[in-house]
Order: structure tokens, then C-alpha cells, then sequence
């Protein structure tokens, strides 16, 4: 089925625990045409657990019905692959959030169309639930309600920056780990930094960091160093 105008909102299921995990149903009909059809979904995993959701393998479970009848469901038979439009390498956005979300237009191929060629994916590979049951989700959807705007009151130019270096620790000292769980160390953490070019560097303290920073000899113990000239 190309499922053309999905709700985006709706997508996603609320919060829950692996051992009674929520699941979500859909009226199809309306994104149905005639003649053939195609299935396609966006898995989302974060490899790690956040305040919302716990970590667990990654895989999807999905299954199409007419009443009582199963007239689809996933299995080997369904074709995967690894997106080149979502970035995986992103900075976490802190203890109780998952990652940046990074969609890169250029590399979208356009895989949810119906003439597009899936040749190259691979089999899907059957996996063992993480969930020892699954139940309905006890919340209704989003509604869903588009509401215009009807001015505009300011507008201005971002600058990014041109190049934004985050480094996650907790996979060198507790890589089995996956949990949202505070690690605390007692470590040294030492890099150089070189640059053609005189330029400002902001250093930001991570999440509950006490010990000071040294930058080029010099002791910086603010909670967010400013800019430095290197």
C-alpha cells in the first residue's frame, strides 16, 4: 500500500514496558487504490533506552487483516535495508531524549513509491519478540488538528555551526549497558584540537560534570566555558 498523507503524528506508539508493549491499529481503506498497492515502513531504533522507552533489539511487527482474516503479516518474505537519508552518527540530546533526528533529502530514492526498485534489499531476519505480550494502546490518538498560522511577527538568518563534535563516553566504560542510567566515573579525558585558522570554540559541560576544564594550560571551571580563541 502506498500509504500517501499518513498522519505523522500518529505513527508512533506511547510509551510502555517491554513485558506488555502497546500496539497500534489503522483503518487502511482510505489509502488504498486500485490495482497494486505497496507496504512500506520506516523502522525507527535507538540502541539505547531513554525516560520513554527501554532498550530492546530492533524490529518491526505488523500484520494486515480483513475482520479476522490475516491477508498479510511480517515475515522473510518482506525486504529491508538500512536508510542513507536518516543519519545514525548524531548527538544524543541528553539522558531523557533518544538523538538528533538528521533526515537528508538529497538521499532519499524515493523507496516508498510503487515503481520503486527493491532488487538490491535483503531478506528480513526473523527475530525473537522482546515483548511477552502485546496490548492496545490505552490513549487515544493525537487528533491531529492543522492550525494555520496568520502572521509572520519576526524572521532572521541562522548561521549553524560549521562543525559540531559531541562524544558519548558511556560506551567505552559500560558498553553493555544500554539503559538510561546515570554512569559516573573518575577519568581524564584528554584531546587536541587543531585548526588552520584563528577561531571560537565553545566547550559545554556535560550532564552533571563537576571537575574543571583545561583549556591550552589555563583552568576553566564555569558551567559553559566561553568561546575561545585558538
Amino acid at each position: 500500500m502506498a500509504l500517501r498523507q499518513w498522519p505523522s503524528d500518529r505513527v508512533r506508539t506511547p510509551r510502555g514496558w517491554l513485558e506488555h508493549w502497546t500496539l497500534d491499529s489503522y483503518t487502511l481503506s482510505p489509502y488504498l487504490r486500485t490495482g497494486r498497492n505497496v507496504l512500506a515502513v520506516l523502522v525507527n531504533h535507538w540502541t539505547e533506552g531513554n525516560f520513554q522507552y527501554r532498550a530492546a533489539p530492533p524490529g518491526l511487527t505488523a500484520r494486515l487483516c480483513e475482520g479476522a482474516e490475516v491477508l498479510l503479516q511480517t515475515d522473510s518474505l518482506w525486504l529491508a535495508r538500512i536508510t542513507e537519508a536518516e543519519r545514525s552518527r548524531v548527538p544524543r540530546i541528553s539522558v531523557q531524549e533518544p538523538y538528533e533526528e538528521h533526515f537528508h533529502a538529497a538521499h532519499d530514492d524515493g523507496w516508498r513509491e510503487l515503481d520503486y526498485d527493491d532488487s538490491t534489499w535483503a531478506p528480513a531476519v526473523i527475530v525473537a519478540a522482546p515483548h511477552s505480550q502485546l496490548v492496545k494502546r490505552g490513549i487515544p490518538f493525537l487528533g491531529g488538528e492543522i492550525i494555520p498560522p496568520t502572521r509572520v511577527l519576526a524572521s532572521e538568518q541562522v548561521e549553524p555551526c560549521t562543525v559540531a563534535w559531541n562524544l558519548s563516553l558511556k560506551p567505552y566504560f559500560a558498553p553493555n549497558d544500554h539503559s538510561a542510567n546515570f554512569c559516573f566515573v573518575r577519568a581524564y579525558l584528554l584531546t587536541w584540537v587543531y585548526t588552520e585558522e584563528a577561531q571560537q570554540v565553545a566547550l559545554i559541560r556535560p550532564h552533571h560534570h563537576a571537575a574543571a576544564f583545561w583549556l591550552n594550560g589555563k583552568s576553566c571551571r564555569l558551567s559553559r566555558c566561553p568561546p575561545t580563541s585558538m
